[in-house]
């Protein structure tokens, strides 16, 4: 068995095609022994299902007399009458000298193998008058593959020959159904090269664009929050501040302010005539000394000037 499986090793095949080849694909249990005397017509049943041309089958053997004489192998050829389970077959190895001249020199002659439902001695069948050919009967039976002859003696000369013929021909068809490499030059190889490096490059734009995505967001969101604090500061700073230099010190408004009241005083002051006319207070209703004469409208550069004689002609009083 070791041989056969470094076989078909060297022959490019797994363990388990090894495994396969070796049982023709079918299970172990397809090697049970079949006893008629057990069985009674199941044993037909199962030859009929299982039994098929080529197959190799191996038997108990009897002498005349009924007295076991070892076991035998046959190889199946066709179903003479199933109904009545008769069959041919060629007869091979037998592990009993004596038997295997008999099949040699009697059963090569002409045999006709009998499926029992019954042990051989209580089976009745017979052949028809006039037919010449011997009967043996198979009253317990099972089928063989080359992994089962492996571990029978007579029988691993033959179980050797046919696993190493399965082995060469699973190889033969593993070869046939493998798919080749594409040749060099088709531009198979160039086009999956190609197509590789387009599904890389799309991979890693995705990605590129992925990670820049929520950091933009960031920024925007950073950029918009410093401008509204930027802005807040710009309404402080023309509030309270006079220029860049930041907010203004508390003592240094106090002293503008001051400015601006002394410089309001100092104008209330002044006699009528010198005072300008936003200062003036006109009088309305019978209290006013004069009336009041409205006219002209200012001109440009008027009411600019410093000198007061030179103010805009829009307010004039008699009493000036």
């Amino acid at each position: 068995m070791e041989a056969l499986r470094n076989h078909g090793k060297g022959l490019g095949l797994d363990p388990g095609e090894i495994e396969t080849a070796l049982r023709l694909g079918r299970p172990a249990s397809d090697a049970t022994w079949v006893t008629a005397s057990d069985l009674g017509g199941e044993a037909l049943q199962i030859a009929i299902e299982t039994m098929e041309s080529g197959r190799h089958v191996e038997y108990a053997c009897y002498q005349d007399d009924g007295t076991p004489q070892g076991r035998a192998v046959i190889k199946l050829l066709q179903r003479e009458d199933q109904a009545q389970g008769l069959l041919t077959a060629v007869h091979g190895e037998a592990s009993d000298e004596y038997y295997q001249w008999y099949a040699d020199h009697e059963l090569a002659a002409g045999a006709v193998y009998h499926v029992c439902s019954s042990g051989h001695a209580a089976c009745r069948r017979r052949l028809a008058r006039g037919d010449r050919r011997h009967l043996v009967h198979l009253d317990h039976w099972r089928l063989l593959s080359p992994a089962v002859m492996l571990a029978v003696d007579y029988l691993r000369p033959l179980g050797t020959r046919l696993g190493k013929k399965l082995l060469d021909n699973a190889a033969q068809q593993k070869a046939e159904h493998q798919v080749p490499d594409p040749p060099v030059g088709t531009g198979l190889e160039a086009a999956a090269k190609a197509a590789a490096a387009q599904a890389e490059k799309a991979l890693r734009k995705e990605e590129r664009e992925g990670r820049e995505r929520s950091p933009r967001r960031g920024r925007s969101e950073r950029s918009r929050e410093d401008r509204r604090g930027l802005g807040a500061w710009m309404s402080i700073w023309r509030r309270t501040s006079r220029g860049p230099e930041g907010l203004s010190d508390p003592g240094q408004t106090k002293r503008r302010n001051e400015t601006k009241r002394s410089k309001a005083m100092a104008e209330r002051e002044r006699p009528v005539a010198m005072q300008s006319a936003v200062m003036r207070r006109i009088p309305r209703g019978p209290a006013a000394a004069a009336p009041v004469r409205i006219f002209g409208q200012p001109q440009l550069g008027e009411g600019t000037c410093g000198d007061w004689r030179k103010r805009s002609p829009g307010i004039w009083r008699s009493d000036l």
